[in-house]
C-alpha cells in the first residue's frame, strides 16, 4: 500500500505538465503553442506547468496506494484458497480495481 502510493509520485510529477497543457487546450481551444505560451505567461514561467501538482499527487496516492494493497491481499487470499498464481492475480486485480473505483470517483469529484 505505502510503496504503491509512493511509487506513483515520479510518474505524476513527470506527466503533470502534459495534463496542464491538455486541459488548457480543451478549455480554450488553443493550439499547443498558444496553450504553452499562455500557461508560461500567465503563471510566471515554468512553474505554471506544475500548478495543481499537490492535488494531483494526493489523488494518485489516495487511489493507487489502496489499490495495490487490496490487489496483493486478494491475490494472496485466493492463492491460499487454492487458485493458481495467474488466476489469483487476475481476480485480485479485478477486485482491487472495482473497490478502489469508488475512492477514485471521490477524488475526481474533488478536482
Amino acid at each position: 500500500g505505502l510503496v504503491g502510493a509512493i511509487g506513483v509520485i515520479p510518474g505524476t510529477v513527470a506527466a503533470h505538465p502534459f495534463d496542464v497543457i491538455k486541459i488548457r487546450m480543451q478549455t480554450s481551444k488553443d493550439s499547443l503553442r498558444m496553450a504553452m505560451g499562455t500557461i508560461s505567461k500567465t503563471t510566471g514561467g515554468f512553474k505554471g506547468f506544475y500548478r495543481g501538482l499537490s492535488s494531483a499527487v494526493q489523488q494518485k496516492m489516495i487511489t493507487c496506494g489502496p489499490m495495490f494493497l487490496i490487489s496483493e491481499i486478494c491475490t494472496q487470499g485466493m492463492q491460499l484458497a487454492g487458485m493458481k498464481r495467474a488466476e489469483a492475480c487476475f481476480a485480485g486485480s479485478a477486485v482491487s480495481g472495482y473497490s478502489t473505483g469508488f475512492v477514485a470517483a471521490l477524488s475526481e469529484y474533488r478536482k
